[in-house]
């Protein structure tokens, strides 16, 4: 992917989140500077290591994946928490992401257990998507700047005292 495509297609989408003719709370940042959180996030999530993109926490019962740790449910599994992975996925498809094949012939999580997940990633079978993972960490930026915005209004419509928020 390249980046001048990446960097144009932040530029647009903070110009237009700006624009918005309502008076909903916004945070202004230039790509420079979000792909400098975006890197900062993966940073401090992941230690730098390519190999935290993709982890399968004691007591959980699904992997989190990426800079912002997206849920991805496997199938069948009651969700007790917002699974973000599948529209991760989606968002990095319509940002021009090629997928990797692990996500073309899967809509759930593959595996069924912690257990299966580890085998897997020791295997080497997550390396595709680990790696493609670190290469989108800009758009995943991206998409957790967006996510933020929408919060944000939705705090801002509920709150008492929403010039606070």
């Amino acid at each position: 992917m390249k980046l001048v495509s990446t960097l144009s297609k932040l530029a647009l989408a903070i110009s237009l989140s700006l624009s918005l003719s309502f008076a909903a709370p916004n945070i202004q940042i230039s790509p420079t500077e979000l792909q400098r959180v975006g890197e900062q996030i993966y940073k401090n999530e992941t230690g730098g290591k390519l190999d935290n993109l993709a982890v399968w926490n004691v007591g959980e019962n699904f992997p989190s994946l990426g800079i912002g740790h997206f849920i991805w449910y496997k199938a069948g599994e009651a969700a007790h928490f917002e699974e973000t992975f599948p529209s991760l996925v989606l968002f990095l498809q319509q940002n021009g992401a090629q997928l990797p094949a692990i996500l073309k012939q899967h809509r759930t999580a593959p595996w069924k257990t912690r257990e299966a997940f580890n085998t897997a990633k020791s295997r080497g079978e997550l390396n595709e998507l680990m790696q493609f993972l670190a290469n989108t960490k800009d758009l995943q930026a991206l998409f957790i700047y967006q996510r933020l915005q929408a919060a944000l209004q939705k705090m801002q419509s509920v709150s008492t005292f929403p010039d606070f928020i």
